[in-house]
């Protein structure tokens, strides 16, 4: 019981943070956009740890990192040799990594008109080239994403590639 609770206050957390760092633009890269791709990759679990080269609960890569501005908890410096790991697996200094990047970042990447959540999405899986971003979402990752968006999303927010729930 214990640990569902620390895993349900760490969620909300994590939530708080997201909302916070996003309440500025409530377009492509909105609240639930940034939520609910967190939540996709990792449900948010800010003790997610590092696969390959991704790290914490947005699996942020060092490139990613650096390219957002080398954003870092308030004791690090931006050139320590621990900022970058220490910024990925902290949920306020990893979602503000996000939204800095997505804000420089935002690109067209399936040519359907409107930048939005799985164009950020597609951008941070596979990077900010047009050849990279093209690609298509894996279908249980988008899914899942647009799932979690129908869920916390208005109707009118919910990005067309996502279709409608009946034809998931």
């Amino acid at each position: 019981m214990c640990n569902l609770l620390r895993i349900s206050s760490l969620t909300v957390f994590i939530t708080a943070t997201i909302i916070t760092v996003a309440s500025v633009d409530r377009n492509s890269l909105g609240v639930m956009c940034l939520k609910c791709i967190c939540e996709t990759i990792s449900s948010c679990n800010a003790s997610y740890g590092c696969t390959g080269q991704a790290c914490g609960p947005f699996q942020l890569t060092k490139p990613f990192w650096l390219d957002a501005g080398k954003l870092t908890i308030a004791s690090d410096n931006p050139d320590s040799p621990e900022a970058f790991n220490h910024c990925a697996s902290n949920p306020v200094c990893a979602a503000k990594t996000v939204y800095s990047y997505m804000k420089i970042n935002k690109k067209d990447c399936n040519d359907d008109g409107d930048v939005d959540c799985i164009d950020i999405s597609l951008i941070h899986k596979f990077g900010l080239e047009k050849t990279d971003c093209s690609q298509n979402l894996h279908p249980t990752f988008k899914n899942s994403l647009c799932s979690c968006l129908r869920k916390f999303e208005k109707p009118e927010n919910i990005p067309s590639s996502c279709g409608s729930p009946s034809s998931i």
